[in-house]
């Protein structure tokens, strides 16, 4: 029993160092970018007014998405990518459909991982009608 518990306690404590370890790593990148989207554009099956938006990580895999200059605001849920020995700028890789744009992945600064968003509901349809797809991107300041 007593061994069963310093067991429990150690792997407890480990998860702190982990925990405390990312929380240090992610406080030491860059807060956030600005970029400048010059199209109306997708989060899922919500629709983003062009303008520009401040990019940040909350935590891992999540990432805010809010306009500068208006009310518009999103936080995201994605998958990690890599991106090793690719550029490191920061971008928004938008999935586009004729006019439609659909964002596909956030990268910040410096960071070898970044985010892949799912396909939405709405994205799926849309690629049904319209078939052909092409990938737009997008620079951060």
């Amino acid at each position: 029993m007593k061994k069963t518990m310093s067991v429990a306690f150690i792997g407890l404590l480990m998860v702190v160092a982990v925990v405390m370890l990312e929380s240090a790593a992610v406080a030491q990148q860059p807060s956030g970018y600005n970029i400048n989207v010059p199209f109306s554009f997708n989060i899922g099956d919500r629709v983003f007014s062009e303008g520009e938006y401040r990019v940040s990580r909350i935590a891992r895999g999540v990432f805010a998405i809010k306009g500068v200059d208006s009310t518009n605001y999103g936080t995201v849920i994605t998958s990690p990518i890599d991106r090793r020995g690719q550029d490191i700028t920061p971008k928004l890789v938008f999935r586009h459909y004729g006019s439609r744009y659909f964002l596909s992945q956030i990268w910040l600064f410096q960071v070898s991982t970044g985010g892949q968003l799912e396909k939405s509901r709405a994205e799926v349809e849309y690629a049904k009608l319209i078939g052909e797809k092409t990938e737009t991107l997008l620079l951060g300041k």
